[in-house]
């Protein structure tokens, strides 16, 4: 996880930049739609993953 930490992280940087520098968004309307984004990650990530555990297909099961 750690290998896909810096990556991630560059790419959100460079995201507030193009934003509120390039395109003139205020940064805390582009504040505002980050914690909506971390909010619903922080529901749906947990919900997805007890969905995939319990997938079975006839291929046999996911995990």
């Amino acid at each position: 996880m750690f290998g896909l930490s810096l990556p991630m992280n560059l790419v959100r940087g460079s995201m507030l930049f193009f934003y509120v520098q390039l395109l003139g968004l205020d940064a805390r309307a582009y504040a505002a739609v980050m914690i909506v984004f971390a909010v619903i990650d922080a529901v749906d990530n947990p919900v997805l993953g007890w969905l995939s555990d319990r997938t079975r297909t006839r291929f046999g099961p996911s995990g």
